[in-house]
């Protein structure tokens, strides 16, 4: 009878030991899925927007120049380097906003890969504990058999 138990035993704690290996994995796919499809997103969006501040600041710019004109302001000297002036800092601003979405989006790259090892790290580990288990219980039940007294 212990015998029997003792298999039940075991088998459970081999079934336990796969079915959180694949529950590490399972989990570990999710998280670096969800990371990868946001890297994707801020990618796609960093030139939708980068796009539209371009439009901006052309839209800028030449309200700028019209206004200069119409006060009848020549586009030289001063003004033009307001307006060149101007047109870095538009730019300056996208390339902030651009490196600070690329950071993101890199972070996000990086938390994918780190799930992948985590969910290998917890599969395998799980994996081992059952392992062990296995090995406390049919240790006994060898020794046993080895003196005879099986």
């Amino acid at each position: 009878m212990g015998e029997i138990l003792t298999g039940a035993t075991v088998g459970t704690r081999l079934a336990g030991g796969f079915l959180g290996a694949q529950a590490a994995r399972t989990q570990a796919d999710a998280v670096s899925d969800a990371a990868r499809f946001n890297a994707s997103l801020d990618a796609r969006l960093l030139g939708i927007n980068e796009a539209t501040a371009r439009r901006g600041q052309r839209r800028a710019l030449s309200s700028m120049k019209v206004a200069f004109a119409k006060n009848g302001v020549e586009l030289s000297g001063s003004p033009l380097e307001f307006i060149a002036e101007s047109a870095a800092e538009f730019e300056r601003d996208i390339l902030s906003r651009r490196f600070e979405v690329q950071s993101g989006i890199a972070l996000n790259l990086s938390r994918a890969d780190n799930a992948q090892v985590v969910g290998r790290q917890r599969a395998s580990a799980s994996l081992l504990s059952a392992g062990a288990d296995v090995g406390r219980f049919t240790l006994p039940l060898l020794r046993r058999l080895n003196q005879g007294g099986g």
